[in-house]
């Protein structure tokens, strides 16, 4: 991933790996809890190309949320 997060949601779909929000410390900053920020970018993984690549971000900044795959073309973010 371009971005170290945790508490992200990840789902597969069409043989690429989705990426969605999470948290993750704000660029630059030094470690600490006041550091933290909840993340709206999303990120794709290619395993044909082994590439992430930046997606359209999140309306909403979003943690916990659980993804899934929606009839092979969508997909869903869910609570966070």
């Amino acid at each position: 991933m371009q971005r170290a997060r945790w508490g992200h949601g990840c789902a597969a779909l069409n043989g690429k790996v989705y990426v969605i929000g999470g948290c993750s410390l704000a660029r630059h900053a030094r470690p600490a809890v006041t550091s933290m920020e909840t993340l709206k970018c999303c990120e794709v993984y290619c395993p044909k190309e082994d590439a992430w690549t930046d997606i359209a971000p999140l309306q909403t900044a979003r943690s916990g949320s659980r993804v899934v795959a929606v009839a092979g073309r969508y997909l869903a973010a869910i609570g966070g």
